[in-house]
């Protein structure tokens, strides 16, 4: 464990630390696998992970197209474990020399969140988002 109570990015030497293998392309994205082994950190039975990332073009009317980023997460135990992937990937959606993001709006439409203790750990609560 490398904070109370919880493993934040899977321990000591947890997913943000380890050399991920570049898997695949298409158009458009780019997809990396890691294996980690049985008993890596801890937790019990191998975990192959894959994690793709697509820019996806949507039509909004005739004349507007909008452009997403897409995450697509795929693990496999070979044993019952816990795995809870996340990105934590920054992004300058002006470039990188245009300065601060701090003007950035990102928005993420989801129904509900989870507040964070004082860990930073997630309570279990659900509760509706106010938008």
């Amino acid at each position: 464990m490398n904070i109370p109570d919880g493993h934040l990015h899977g321990g000591i030497v947890g997913f943000n630390k380890k050399c991920w293998n570049f898997f695949e392309t298409e158009n458009n994205s780019i997809e990396f696998n890691l294996c980690s082994p049985e008993g890596d950190e801890g937790y019990p039975g191998s975990l192959n992970v894959s994690v793709k990332y697509s820019l996806e073009d949507v039509s909004v009317n005739d004349s507007e197209i909008k452009s997403f980023l897409k995450i697509l997460f795929v693990a496999k135990s070979s044993l019952p474990t816990i795995v809870n992937l996340t990105n934590h990937t920054y992004f300058n959606l002006g470039g990188n020399t245009s300065g601060s993001i701090n003007d950035h709006l990102f928005q993420f439409p989801g129904a509900f969140y989870t507040p964070l203790d004082s860990n930073m750990l997630p309570t279990g609560q659900m509760l509706k988002n106010c938008f």
